[in-house]
Parts: structure tokens; sequence; C-alpha cells
């Protein structure tokens, strides 16, 4: 008996397939051919079924894509037909963020929002009393938003919704930044009759940001005498000299957050008529020296209505901008004596204050009779090393560390060439030698 081999002809095809998420997916290929055709349903290449018809039970949204279905009997080329299964599923936000999550009246901010989900989900952005913002077809919604007024603070929602159930919604908060409340400036200052000392205590409402400075501002009949900026938060109090006698002043505190300034705490106050001396002012010297000494030299201040008994001569260091506790270097009670040489270390700032004595006690240590050194090149330490002028302050450890390594390496070039050159030397030898 004679049999004629026929090709593969496709006679069913499969049909291309929406579902919800794990429902089942079921998709068949059939053909006709002889011999009798073999099938198989592949999805990226992976062999899935061996079979006419392919079905999966509990989808996933993985399940989507282009199946294949190959039918081959040996006889021509094999045949294949494909079918594309969408898998739907419902909306999940993956990520809703804003630019800021504090913000202040008249700042223009941008929310986002980012959600999967087929079909594609619709994206809407509500504002905290409930009106709409935007809303657009498509997996991320990005928006400006100008705060305008003080209801536009609080909950921006976004929510996804493609018809599915559930939909998802994620919120994001925007805090309110504005002035602070005002500082305390305590009942009780220090008021001398040329000086005083402000302080003042943290205000209890930092404005929705923490305070990153003070300002103090003392007033004598309408106008600013002084204004002073204070950034390091750990001075709680200042000392103010150059005040006159028996006089009324205002006294102003303000705290500022990151954006604002908040209003002004104000006491009035009154110097005495009598008190404790004026700070000595210090002569003027170099914002460097070299030396490992330094003279400090000091003007008779305001005594106060009492006779000055004595001069105090104190010194702190300063470590990264920020001056340490004071240290009484010497006492003078021989008056007429107004000059001092004080030993320095090498690369160390210093700041020097005089302070003079009467029967109503000693000086503040006022801002403005501060004076600030620093020490290029003296000694390593005056008390345990040996006088060694000309050091400098840049020949620091990480230098002699780079130098060192530098040599080393120069070090290690040298004896490679070296090595090499002798290669090179032997190798032409022994070409000569053959």
């Amino acid at each position: 008996m004679l049999f004629c081999l026929v090709p593969v002809q496709f006679t069913t095809f499969p049909q291309n397939l929406t579902v919800n998420e794990t429902n089942p997916i079921v998709v068949s290929c059939d053909a006709s051919g002889f011999p009798e055709p073999s099938f198989t349903w592949r999805k990226d290449g992976q062999v899935l079924s061996q079979a006419t018809q392919l079905n999966i039970r509990r989808s996933h949204r993985s399940n989507a894509g282009m199946y294949v279905c190959t039918a081959s009997n040996g006889v021509g080329q094999d045949k294949t037909v494909k079918a594309y299964v969408t898998v739907q599923f419902p909306p999940t936000i993956k990520e809703a963020t804003t630019s800021a999550c504090k913000s202040w009246i008249d700042r223009t901010l941008t929310l986002m929002c980012v959600s999967d989900g087929v079909p594609t989900p619709t994206l809407t952005w509500y504002k905290p009393d409930g009106s709409k913002i935007d809303r657009s077809i498509d997996t991320q919604n990005i928006v400006n938003v100008k705060i305008s007024m003080h209801q536009d603070f609080g909950d921006y929602k976004c929510v996804a919704d493609n018809g599915l159930t559930p939909a998802d919604f994620k919120i994001v908060k925007i805090g309110k930044i504005e002035k602070p409340g005002l500082p305390t400036i305590p009942s009780s200052l220090d008021i001398q009759a040329t000086s005083l000392t402000v302080k003042w205590i943290a205000p209890a409402d930092d404005g929705g940001s923490p305070i990153t400075a003070y300002r103090v501002v003392i007033v004598k009949g309408g106008n600013e005498i002084k204004n002073v900026n204070i950034t390091d938060l750990s001075t709680t109090s200042w000392n103010a000299g150059g005040l006159e006698r028996d006089t009324e002043y205002t006294v102003k505190g303000f705290a500022r957050n990151a954006v604002f300034e908040g209003p002004a705490a104000e006491k009035a106050v009154k110097t005495k008529n009598e008190g404790v001396p004026a700070a000595a002012t210090i002569d003027e010297l170099p914002n460097e020296v070299t030396d490992d000494t330094i003279t400090l030299k000091w003007r008779q201040p305001q005594n106060n209505g009492r006779v000055i008994t004595q001069f105090t001569i104190y010194q702190r260091k300063v470590t990264d901008g920020k001056p340490r506790e004071w240290n009484e270097l010497k006492t003078i009670t021989d008056v007429s004596v107004r000059a001092l040489t004080v030993d320095l270390e090498s690369c160390k700032v210093y700041e020097f204050v005089v302070t003079a004595t009467n029967e109503f006690g000693e000086s503040l240590k006022e801002n403005g009779k501060i004076t600030r050194v620093k020490a290029t090149g003296a000694l390593v330490s005056p008390t345990t090393a040996p006088k060694s002028k000309g050091s400098s302050c840049n020949e620091t450890t990480p230098h002699i560390v780079y130098n060192i390594i530098i040599i080393v390496l120069l070090i290690i070039i040298l004896v490679l060439i070296i090595l090499l050159r002798r290669l090179y030397i032997g190798s032409a030898i022994s070409k000569r030698h053959r």
C-alpha cells in the first residue's frame, strides 16, 4: 500500500486572550497532515506543553505574553501560530512622593505617583480638601502644586483605579514651615554699669523646622547699637559691652529656623550708675604670629565708680572654630602693669580677654573685648619640647604620609626600569650567541 506524505496544515488557530489574574488560561491549536503532527507550546522559548491545548489553571500576571504553538510531522518545515495573552490585575501604587515633606506658602512642590496595573490605571491626585488636582491614564503622574494658603498643607492622596477591585491609594503628607515662636529672655539678667549679659531659652514652637540661629539686638532710643548673629546652638548667652552708665536700653531676641526669622522677644533694661568695671581693651594684635610667645598689652578700662584693684588675663583655645572653656592665666594686682607675655603652641588658635575688678566685682568677658590669634610657627609644646623656630602648620601627618607614598612609588618604578633594562640586555646578548 502506498501512503502520500502530507505537510502540516493548521486547522484550529489559537485566539488572543484576556483574563483576570487567578482565572485559568486555555489556548488551543490543531493541525492536519501525514504522518500525524506533534505539537509544542512555548513562551519565551520555554516548553510549556506538548498537547494541542495549553491549560494554566490559575493565572498570574507573569503569565502575560506571547504563546507559540509549533506543529511538526517531519514533512517540510514546521509550522507555528501565535496567541497573545493579556492578564489583567488591579493597580498597586509603587511610589508616591513629594519633592519636600515640609513647605511654606508661595512655594511650588512636585508630587509623583507611580503604579502598575493592567489595564493601564487612571492616576488621580487630590488636595487635602478633597478637590482634584490632576488625572491621567498612565503608570506615572507627576504634578506641580503651589502652596497658596494654610489649607494647602496636609494629606495629598494619589488614587490608582483601572476598573478592577480593589483600587489603591497612598497618602503624602506635606507639613507646614512658618515663623518660629519667640525665645524666652529670663527676667533676671546680669546688668552692670557699662555691660550686660543677654540670656535666652529656645522657643517652644520652632515653626516646623529646627532652629538654626539666634539674633540679639540692643536698641537705644530707637536706634540699633548692637546686632549679632549666633549660629552655635550650644550658646545661650551673649555678653554686650560698651554701654553707657545709667541708660535705658531694649534687648531683643530672635529665633531663626531654616526659612524664617520669628518675632522678637523684648526686654527693657537700664544699666547701673555704678558697678563692675568694663573689660580692658587689648592693643591690636596680628591675626597670625610665627613666634612661640606673644605679648598682650591693654589700656586702663572705665572703672564705673570704683577704683580698679586687679586685672585678670584669660586664655582659651579654639578648635574647629568653636571656643573652649576659659583658662585663667594670671592675676595682676599691680594695676600699673598692663602687659603680659604668653607662651603659644604651634598651629593652635587662641582667644584672650582681660577683665578688671573693683569692689563691685569682676567685669564681664565682653565679646567686643575678646582677641583671637593663630600661632603658625611656634613650638609643638613650650613646656615639653625644645624651641625650634620656623616649624610650619602645613606639615601635618597626611602630608608626610603622602610624601612617603610618592617616594616608595618612585623607588618601585626605578627598580622595575632597572630590571627591564637588564632583561632587555640579557635577551640581546642571547640573540647574538645563537
